[in-house]
């Protein structure tokens, strides 16, 4: 399995790749600038609200004969990104609003909560 990790430039630059967003805790600590243990924290939290769920956004994936790694999806990192007060998770949480507002993501969802429009009718 290709898996793609997001990274973050010193320039506060966020780049995602164009492939399938999975990532290690050890990944997804260093994105966000904080230990390992904050971001486990952070997932027994999601997961025991029920925000998300490990069959969902958790996958095992060979490395080899012997390694495997648990890595998680892409809807994880975003939802522990609003869960932590770094910096790097703000410039990441700013992109992805950004990313949605460019898309019309935003208007689309604020307008599929009144049924007299739909997205098309803008």
């Amino acid at each position: 399995m290709k898996r793609g990790i997001i990274t973050i430039t010193g320039d506060g630059l966020v780049d995602i790749p164009d492939v399938p967003v999975w990532m290690t805790l050890q990944e997804i600590a260093d994105l966000f600038g904080v230990f390992c243990l904050d971001i486990r924290r952070k997932m027994r939290t999601v997961y025991k609200e029920g925000v998300l769920t490990e069959k969902e956004t958790k996958q095992e994936v060979k490395v080899d004969v012997r390694t495997s790694l648990e890595v998680y999806s892409l809807e994880f990192v975003v939802s522990i990104s609003f869960r932590v007060g770094s910096g790097r998770s703000r410039i990441f949480r700013k992109y992805m609003v950004g990313l949605m507002e460019r898309n019309n993501i935003v208007t689309c969802l604020f307008i599929q909560q009144r049924p007299e429009k739909t997205c098309k009718d803008n």
